[in-house]
């Protein structure tokens, strides 16, 4: 039996465990690319392009000819094949061959994939390298306790296992099941088609979809044996039946290493579904399923010992105290991005993290001028690391939008929203855009899209401040007061739900109310209402000025016309 280890320094050993030299770094890629296949098996074109993209087709098939014929030589003393090929394809000859990766649990923690190996000039190969590197490892939860230090163990710096890149676990999207009606079968092919690619535009979030061959023939495999084949950690699967209403999914999410379940759905699609309404039921359940892959990697990384700790765990708890919206937390998020940023200053992940972190925290603690100006930088920086990433341009438009430039905030915006149309905080940052902007009535859309997106998001209550404003600037104030009391049910804290809620009960002429309601929160720390004020950055202030009389509860104020008496400023041309 041959052995061949690919976490570490490169390794092959004969059957007889003498050790074969492999000079070729091409010929060790090439053996590496073929073993982290689920059937060990790639085409002769796929490995062309990643192994010699930058050259002429004729090239490319000679210089593949050419490699696996000195492999054949390195091995010509022995009576087994290590591979076989043919005019179409090369494969490993899996039942006699060893694998890390495939037979060793703890092989993932002794280095990475393929260490020392590099291409120059061959990008393909590179981008391949950095996903397969994202893919294969577990977070140090998973290490066994013989693991846990030693010559199998990283080096380490201030307790931190120093892993150069995030790794973040991968999701495998089966094909969707179904009764093989016409209907079922295009709604089984339309929605596992649209999900896969939108859970790819999850740019955190490495995604593969096996063939249905592969899948059929692993769909009742024991979970550890799926993750194993397939080199994920998490499956989603779906089934589609027919009852009298119409066609059904039921989608699920499992952690193949635990086999636990992690989130289930039933989805009533209609009788008749469209791609258009597909589209949008696709966006809704990727939208649930990251934001489950992201509940528990979060919990695995905040359940993971200090001395353990590598760069994805770092960033998966920065991720954890950032969404918490709490001073302690982000201060706790910063020494997690501190860390990180020490070990690798470059990685895309971590410094699209830190930017979120300081724009966040900017948000919290309402700073401007400067502070908001360096935010720009860093959201740039953002972008450039990963310009396929969505998060990027939302940062940027939310820096721009607090700065006044809202057209180049809007394009921003919309770009994110091309990168990733499910991307809730896009929407909802437009619809900030707008009303800030003075127009309102452009603003609900987005805003209400992204609830409906996104329905346990993080900063729900932001968007629902959002959109009570525009209700009250639009002079909708039954809608405007629900999402008022909506926010204040969990976030009795949040300065804009008070002021929206006063100011409806005074344009109600509900004074008794009114003041009420004012003394909760708004009459016992004045001085946050107005730091809110200064901070917020309306294109018309008189808009502001319409908030501020809302608060004087002892007489009503019915409509915007009623603060322009007092001559307020003209808009900005």
């Amino acid at each position: 039996m041959y052995r061949l280890s690919l976490m570490g320094a490169f390794r092959l050993l004969a059957p007889d465990n003498s050790r074969i030299e492999i000079a070729s770094k091409k010929a060790v890629a090439l053996l590496g690319m073929l073993a982290t296949a689920p059937n060990l098996e790639r085409s002769r074109s796929w490995l062309q392009s990643r192994l010699w993209g930058s050259r002429e087709l004729q090239q490319a098939q000679s210089s593949l000819r050419r490699e696996l014929s000195n492999l054949r030589h390195a091995l010509s003393g022995f009576d087994r094949p290590l591979f076989e090929a043919t005019s179409r394809s090369v494969r490993l000859c899996g039942d006699d061959l060893w694998i890390d990766l495939r037979d060793d649990p703890a092989a993932r923690w002794s280095g990475e994939l393929l260490e020392g190996i590099d291409i120059p000039g061959e990008e393909e190969f590179e981008d391949w390298l950095r996903e397969m590197r994202s893919v294969h490892g577990m977070a140090d939860t998973e290490r066994p306790p013989a693991y846990a230090a030693g010559a199998g163990s990283q080096m380490r710096m201030g307790g931190v296992r120093q892993q150069r890149a995030v790794q973040n676990e991968s999701v495998v999207l089966f094909p969707f099941e179904h009764d093989g009606g016409d209907a079922s079968g295009f709604v089984a092919l339309s929605l596992a088609q649209d999900m896969t690619a939108n859970l790819a535009r999850q740019r955190w979030l490495p995604v593969s979809a096996p063939e249905q061959g592969l899948s059929d023939r692993l769909r009742n495999h024991p979970p550890k044996e799926i993750a194993r084949q397939l080199q994920a950690r998490y499956r989603v699967t779906g089934t589609l039946a027919q009852n009298a209403d119409g066609i059904v999914l039921t989608a699920k999410l499992t952690d193949l290493v635990s086999a636990r379940l992690l989130w289930a759905e039933d989805r009533e699609l209609g009788a008749t579904p469209t791609y258009s309404s597909l589209r949008d039921v696709s966006l809704v359940l990727v939208n649930r399923i990251a934001f489950a892959i992201e509940r528990a990697e979060e919990q695995r990384a905040l359940a993971t010992p200090d001395e353990s700790t590598t760069l994805t765990t770092l960033a998966w708890r920065a991720r954890y105290h950032i969404n918490q919206f709490s001073a302690p937390d982000m201060a706790r998020a910063r020494d997690a991005l501190d860390r990180a940023l020490a070990i690798n200053p470059t990685d895309s992940e971590i410094v699209i993290l830190d930017a979120y972190h300081r724009i966040w925290s900017c948000w919290a603690r309402r700073a401007k001028g400067d502070d908001v100006r360096d935010l720009r930088r860093r959201a740039l920086a953002a972008v450039r690391s990963d310009p396929t990433d969505a998060r990027g341009p939302l940062m940027v438009g939310v820096v721009e939008t607090w700065l006044g430039n809202f057209e180049v905030a809007t394009d921003h915006l919309n770009h994110a929203i091309d990168l990733n149309p499910g991307f809730a905080q896009a929407h909802a940052h437009l619809g900030a855009a707008f009303y800030l902007s003075g127009r309102p009535e452009r603003a609900i859309e987005p805003l209400e899209r992204a609830l409906a997106l996104a329905q346990l998001l993080p900063h729900r209550f932001y968007v629902l401040g959002e959109l009570a404003v525009s209700h009250l600037m639009l002079g909708a104030l039954d809608h405007a007061l629900d999402h008022a009391n909506q926010i204040l049910l969990s976030r009795p804290g949040y300065v804009l739900a008070h002021v929206v809620k006063v100011n409806v009960l005074t344009r109600f002429g509900d004074m008794a109310a009114a003041r009420k309601a004012k003394q909760e929160l708004i009459g016992q720390k004045p001085e946050l209402v107005d730091q809110m004020f200064e901070w917020m950055p309306y294109d018309d202030p008189q808009w502001i000025d319409m908030l501020r009389r809302g608060l004087v509860t002892e007489c009503s104020v019915t409509s915007l016309a009623e603060v322009r008496k007092g001559g307020a400023g003209n808009r900005k041309g």
